[in-house]
């Protein structure tokens, strides 16, 4: 199955292209050594038989295997500082910057900062929704690509039950139920955070949030790469969900601010798209919004995670300033999007000479 794939994959390659079997079949095999690791299948995703790559600009994309490579920037010591969304809130509170409050941790026996509830039981969750204000966003202490999630519209203390985005009731027991099998970690709480108005205007109600690359050499953290997750229709998150659920992802020229292409996902069928598709926004050619503020503020947030040397910011543009969504490690599912969008590979000059030289003597 997985040869005849590649052979139609090679044909249709050659369909668009002209480049040959022959010529294909060379550049893989060049590619599959040190430093790329780029196997077969990310070879055609990349379009890298596209005549449009010079030899020098295939050579600077990475394939999933490189990851052991480029993580090795980040000392695992302080990969809990990513990870743990609560450990980042008291990082954050500490260090003077603003994250997303916690209001409520749902855990049998951890606790957070002192003004965030402790939710351990169901009469407890009966009690905090009672008096919370609407809406709440719900999301997992450690989760991954906006699974988990959910926003709670409402809750009607008598019936004790609630409404989540959507118009989905669900008994508060049932919603229980739910919270405990989502994660052992625990889940979080927080006030929904309001996009700024320049962003509404852009791509609706929903917040949608910038993946801001950093990279920690020498001199200093400075941005390395960007793409802009825009949410569209009653999605809650601005993550694709493997290209999914419609949302978009925008790549960004990461010293500009200006889109330079966007995609859209829908079914897991990646289709390329120039405008917004509920605000009807034109999105090629556009500057994203604030973005000297955001440059300016993950540059200088980077300084307070000096060991994850390869960070991966979501940094949204709200009603009340920049903010800080979470840190991501920059592994591989970061590294795939934004060159898949971006038509650029990862390591570039600036890469090569941040990385250890004792990456290159690994066996592959």
């Amino acid at each position: 199955m997985q040869l005849l794939r590649l052979i139609r994959r090679s044909s249709d390659a050659k369909a668009r292209s002209g480049v040959g079997y022959v010529r294909q079949m060379v550049q893989i095999m060049s590619l599959a050594r040190k430093p790329n690791l780029i196997g077969p299948d990310e070879y055609f995703e990349y379009c890298l038989y596209d005549p449009k790559f010079s030899l020098a600009e295939r050579r600077e994309f990475v394939g999933y295997k490189a990851e052991r490579f480029y993580s090795k920037l980040n000392l695992s010591s302080w990969d809990a500082t990513a990870n743990d969304k609560v450990l980042f809130e008291q990082v954050m509170l500490a260090s003077g910057f603003s994250s997303p409050k916690n209001l409520a941790l749902f855990h049998p026996w951890r606790i957070a900062n002192p003004d965030c509830e402790h939710i351990r039981n169901v009469d407890h969750l009966h009690c905090f929704l009672s008096g919370a204000e609407f809406p709440l966003f719900v999301k997992p202490v450690h989760g991954l690509f906006g699974r988990g999630t959910a926003v709670i519209e409402q809750y009607d203390s008598d019936k004790r039950a609630l409404v989540l985005s959507g118009g989905q009731e669900l008994f508060l027991d049932e919603f229980f139920l739910w919270l405990q099998s989502s994660t052992r970690e625990g889940m979080l709480f927080q006030r929904m955070l309001i996009p700024s108005q320049e962003v509404v205007n852009v791509c609706g109600e929903r917040l949608s949030s910038v993946r801001m690359i950093v990279l920690c050499d020498q001199d200093r953290p400075s941005l390395f790469r960007a793409n802009w997750k825009l949410c569209t229709g009653e999605n809650v998150v601005d993550n694709t969900d493997g290209w999914r659920n419609g949302n978009i992802v925008a790549a960004v020229d990461h010293v500009s601010g200006m889109i330079q292409r966007a995609y859209r996902g829908l079914n897991g069928t990646r289709i390329e798209v120039s405008e917004h598709p509920d605000t009807k926004t034109p999105l090629i050619g556009l500057r994203i919004p604030h973005w000297d503020e955001m440059k300016t503020y993950v540059e200088s947030i980077a300084k307070v995670f000096p060991g994850v040397r390869f960070q991966a910011w979501d940094i949204a543009a709200t009603s009340t300033g920049i903010c800080a969504l979470e840190l991501n490690l920059a592994t591989f599912h970061t590294v795939h999007a934004t060159q898949l969008v971006s038509h650029k590979g990862f390591l570039d000059d600036r890469l090569v000479r941040v990385l250890p030289d004792s990456v290159w003597l690994e066996d592959s």
